[in-house]
């Protein structure tokens, strides 16, 4: 993320302030699976939303789909964070170690990146990326990333599925826990 606002598109930022959650995806080379975007405005500032975002340890309870989270450890914005996803039966629930950064930068911008160093994926890295939306102190724009391989093969159907709705859900959930 850089120290500005993205690039939105009118189109974009209507959508955006109309309560839409856009999911997109891009190629990521050398790999079958996408890198997924998905942006949100949630209706509070980005001090009330950041909280839920640095509290691994919550995460089963501000996060959709997440089984169980602890930090590992802590060393200022550096930490590592283990995190086990929940997975439709009869498929086994997925769990990585990640170094993560969590970092305040300032004006109402937060960010959380983390990059896997083992666990139940070939690749596990993202992004949570929180600012205030089109300048408003008490609107935050939400932009999640993440780039994320299995090593258990996982149909194609299910992961559209998976993509389109529980981004969504991750999204509403935060949205309720700012309340």
């Amino acid at each position: 993320m850089s120290d500005e606002q993205p690039a939105l598109s009118p189109a974009e930022i209507s959508s955006l302030g109309r309560g839409e959650i856009p999911i997109t995806s891009r190629p990521e080379p050398g790999s079958p699976l996408p890198r997924v975007t998905i942006k949100a405005v949630i209706e509070a500032p980005t001090s009330r939303v950041w909280p839920l975002i640095d509290d691994v340890g919550n995460y089963h309870k501000n996060l959709a789909g997440i089984k169980r989270a602890r930090e590992l450890s802590r060393d200022g914005e550096k930490a590592m964070v283990e995190a086990t996803i929940g997975v439709p039966f009869p498929l086994k629930d997925m769990t990585s170690t990640s170094e993560s950064l969590h970092q305040e930068l300032g004006d109402g911008r937060y960010r959380r990146s983390w990059k896997m160093v083992h666990g139940d994926y070939k690749a596990n890295s993202g992004s949570w990326d929180l600012l205030p939306f089109e300048g408003d102190p008490n609107r935050t724009l939400l932009i999640y990333q993440v780039f994320a391989v299995p090593k258990m093969r996982i149909p194609k159907k299910l992961q559209e599925m998976a993509q389109k709705s529980a981004g969504p859900k991750m999204v509403e959930l935060l949205r309720k826990q700012a309340r």
